[in-house]
């Protein structure tokens, strides 16, 4: 039986391997899904976190406009891994140092050196099961919308009732694609997310979930930056 076409659409060629097999298989885009384009309430979530050699790691995820802060623990001797992301880029430290590391925008990176290649607060949004503004449906795709975001380039997948957000391709100016899948809601929550990037593999697996406050800074960000 002759595959149905799919019409290019920029990267949507890319996109959609997935997308010429997807027609005609996923239902149509719900009438609402504009309300995932709401930006997120601050929120704190604790995840386990299977990634970099190390499975259900305790995560600890707080979010507020362009503020995120990431600690991760491995037990058990506590926070190993901590990041905090605005506006202006991101910094880490890990366990035992008393410098912070630049990370380069547009990446967040994960303990063993795995790097997702993602806006933190895209990050954060999707998180929330949300996306961004300015999406638009994608002719000859059912359930995808596209559109531009900071570094690179957002397809996402929609559907369900409640409407959700299933899946999400992310193209940036370098690195592998980042696919992202979510599934088990809460909601527009997303239970899991399983995140690949070429051959790196990180699994988020949602343990509790509630609003948040003002984030503020953590007082190590006034520590000097590490030696390059």
């Amino acid at each position: 039986m002759q595959r149905p076409s799919c019409r290019p659409y920029l990267f949507v060629l890319a996109l959609l391997v997935a997308g010429c097999r997807s027609a005609g298989v996923h239902p149509p885009l719900p009438t609402n899904w504009m309300d995932l384009t709401r930006p997120p309430a601050p929120f704190v979530a604790l995840y386990r976190l299977t990634c970099c050699g190390q499975r259900q790691l305790p995560a600890v995820v707080r979010s507020a406009g362009e503020r995120l802060w990431v600690a991760v623990s491995l037990p058990p001797g506590g926070v190993a891994w901590e990041a905090w992301f605005d506006a202006t880029g991101g910094v880490a430290k890990a366990r035992g140092d008393r410098c912070l590391s630049q990370l380069s925008s547009g990446r967040v990176v994960l303990p063993g050196g795995t790097t997702l290649s993602v806006e933190a607060p895209l990050w954060a949004a999707l998180l929330a099961g949300r996306l961004p503004p300015g999406m638009a449906p994608v002719e000859g795709s059912p359930g995808w919308v596209v559109g531009n975001v900071e570094g690179g380039r957002l397809a996402a997948r929609c559907g369900g009732e409640p409407v959700r957000c299933q899946e999400v391709r992310f193209r940036g100016a370098e690195g592998p694609e980042l696919v992202v899948r979510l599934d088990r809601h809460h909601g527009p929550v997303p239970g899991r997310l399983r995140a690949t990037a070429g051959r790196q593999r990180v699994v988020l697996e949602l343990a509790e979930w509630g609003p948040g406050t003002e984030l503020l800074a953590p007082a190590w960000l006034s520590w000097p930056p590490c030696p390059s």
